[in-house]
């Protein structure tokens, strides 16, 4: 829009797309597209994986349970962007990506002990869905099995765990900018 004076300003309310992408409207379209398959992939995604969890004869698995919810209301979070509109500053930005590389490193780095199978120690790597798991009769013998066992890892559960660890960062994400925004303009709806 242009002013009588000739100076382009942004319409009331943020603007359109056009206005905000410097006159490219197909950046928007493309980033609405991406949000939509990616948000729609990450929906079917958790509603199957809880689906599996809930349906199995034994009882719940609750790992698997957890990323399921996660990776589901991630995916519902991915589709409602537009209308959350969180701010996309510094903090945002920080606060996922610090969730999504915290939540990795102790997944992959910090063993869980396990009171299970027939060894006396049995560890496992990889929260919340374990990808490698080792026994044996010591502490280290159990992490000598590990080793061993790092070329017969789970990766499907690697690829989950992953997926949930991003979604857990897009979660802290936008709510750390849902709450930016709702403190810089306490009169605004969210």
């Amino acid at each position: 829009m242009s002013s009588p004076s000739g100076s382009t300003t942004d319409p009331p309310g943020g603007g359109s797309a056009e206005y905000r992408d410097g006159g490219k409207p197909w950046k928007a379209a493309a980033a609405a597209l991406s949000r939509l398959v990616v948000g729609t992939g990450t929906v079917a995604v958790g509603l199957a994986a809880g689906v599996v969890s809930l349906a199995a004869a034994t009882p719940v698995d609750v790992p698997l349970l957890v990323s399921a919810v996660v990776l589901t209301f991630a995916g519902i979070l991915l589709l409602g962007l537009p209308w959350l509109r969180p701010d996309a500053g510094g903090a945002s930005w920080l606060a996922g990506c610090a969730t999504t590389l915290t939540g990795l490193a102790f997944a992959a780095l910090l063993p869980v002990r396990q009171s299970c199978c027939d060894a006396a120690y049995t560890f496992s790597w990889g929260l919340p869905l374990p990808w490698i798991t080792a026994g044996g009769d010591t502490p280290h013998q159990a992490y000598a099995t590990m080793r061993a066992a790092l070329v017969e890892a789970d990766t499907l559960s690697a690829a989950v765990d992953l997926l949930f660890w991003l979604s857990t960062g897009l979660v802290v994400g936008v709510a750390v900018g849902v709450l930016r925004r709702a403190l810089r303009n306490p009169t605004a709806s969210v």
